[in-house]
């Protein structure tokens, strides 16, 4: 399996989105409209990519979870969802989750 480096980045950052959203996800109105903003903005275009791209597409190295793109834009946009009503757990959870799946589907792909 070639990992890029920037995967491990990635890794990280979702990581610390999900102690963010745990943690600072109920203190401030600002933080909170922030955060949901975030959430949709990494989600969305999740599905929008999911729509119009392919598994033909080059960002530093080629694609390869096109097919799961859906995936993560549901757990996104979800996690949003559950930011608005307010159970700053379930959203943490589904970005922890969205993390998980990302490990196991790229050892399972074995790319």
């Amino acid at each position: 399996m070639k990992i890029h480096p920037i995967w491990s980045i990635c890794v990280i950052i979702r990581a610390c989105l999900a102690y963010i959203v745990y943690r600072f996800g109920n203190t401030n109105k600002y933080i909170w409209y922030g955060l949901i903003a975030l959430l949709l903005f990494i989600g969305l275009p999740f599905f929008y990519n999911g729509y119009y791209g392919s598994n033909n597409e080059t960002q530093i190295a080629r694609v390869f979870w096109h097919d799961a793109r859906y995936i993560h834009g549901l757990l996104y946009t979800t996690s949003a969802l559950y930011l608005i009503a307010g159970n700053v757990l379930n959203s943490s959870l589904l970005i922890a989750t969205d993390l998980i799946f990302s490990i196991i589907y790229r050892i399972m792909t074995d790319r």
